[in-house]
């Protein structure tokens, strides 16, 4: 999610991906894998934008991954996290840019 009028920011515009976790006593519990929030838009005045590129089994283990694209600027990303059994863990990222 991401909260921004156009591709230049605001002062606090902000973008967040979180995950909700499952536990097995039946709680659920949130983790933020990005967060990033424009504090002061006159240095450079836009943000991080970050969401879910896709959900599914990358490695072929039976388990899924998740893939989250960031973009900036003229710039774009892509991160893959994997389940460590408590946590999503970042196994891998790229991107470029100018």
């Amino acid at each position: 999610q991401y909260r921004t009028a156009d591709q230049f920011g605001a002062e606090t515009d902000w973008s967040l991906v979180y995950v909700l976790r499952p536990g097995p006593d039946g709680s659920v519990s949130a983790q933020v894998l990005h967060e990033y929030v424009l504090e002061s838009p006159e240095n450079f005045p836009t943000i991080w934008r970050f969401t879910i590129a896709a959900v599914a089994d990358l490695n072929g283990d039976g388990v899924m991954e998740v893939a989250t694209r960031s973009s900036f600027w003229e710039s774009a990303g892509l991160a893959v996290w994997a389940d460590d059994g408590d946590r999503l863990s970042m196994i891998g990222a790229g991107g470029c840019g100018v």
